[in-house]
C-alpha cells in the first residue's frame, strides 16, 4: 500500500499503523516531502516502524517500482531495469474494463457496452489487477482516521 505520510484530514502514520494491525502481511510504503526531523517531532521517533519503507516524493520512477517489487515479493518488478515489462503491460480490453470501472460502471454495464459476458469482464479485470499488483482494500479500513 502506498500512502502519503501527511494528508489533509487524515494522518498517514496512523493509517499505516492501523493497516499493519489489521493486515500484518501488507507492506505500507510512506511517501513524504519531508524526510527530516519534522516528521520525528510530530510522530515521535518510532514513526517509521509503521512503514515497510519511507521514500521522498521526488523518487525516480525506477526506484519506486523496485521498492514496490520488493515490498510485494515480485522479483521481476524488484529488479526492473527500466526496460519494457511486456508481461505487465495491459491489453486494450483490460484497459477498457479498468476504464469502465473507473467511471463507476457496473460489471454488467461494461459487459453490455463491450458486447462480452460478465464472466469475461471479471476475467479481464482480474488479469489487469494481477499485472498491476493491485490490492483491494476493505472500505472500513479507510474510516480509521
Amino acid at each position: 500500500m502506498l500512502t502519503d505520510i501527511a494528508m489533509p484530514g487524515m494522518d498517514g502514520v496512523e493509517l499505516a499503523r492501523h493497516v499493519k494491525e489489521q493486515y500484518p502481511d501488507i507492506a505500507v510504503i510512506g511517501i513524504s516531502a519531508f524526510l527530516d526531523s519534522e516528521n520525528e517531532k510530530e510522530h515521535g521517533t518510532q514513526w517509521p516502524d509503521a512503514f515497510y519503507a519511507i521514500i521522498p516524493k521526488e523518487i525516480p520512477t525506477i526506484q519506486l517500482v523496485r521498492i514496490i517489487g520488493k515490498a510485494t515479493g515480485n522479483d521481476e518488478v524488484a529488479s526492473w531495469a527500466g526496460k519494457s515489462m511486456n508481461s505487465m503491460r495491459l491489453s486494450g480490453k483490460e484497459l477498457q474494463i479498468i476504464a469502465g470501472y473507473a467511471r463507476g460502471f457496473t460489471t454488467s454495464t461494461i459487459a453490455r457496452q463491450l458486447n462480452i459476458s460478465e464472466a469475461s469482464v471479471k476475467t479481464y479485470a482480474r488479469r489487469a489487477f494481477e499485472k498491476l499488483v493491485v490490492l483491494i482494500v476493505v472500505p472500513k479500513l479507510l474510516r480509521c482516521a
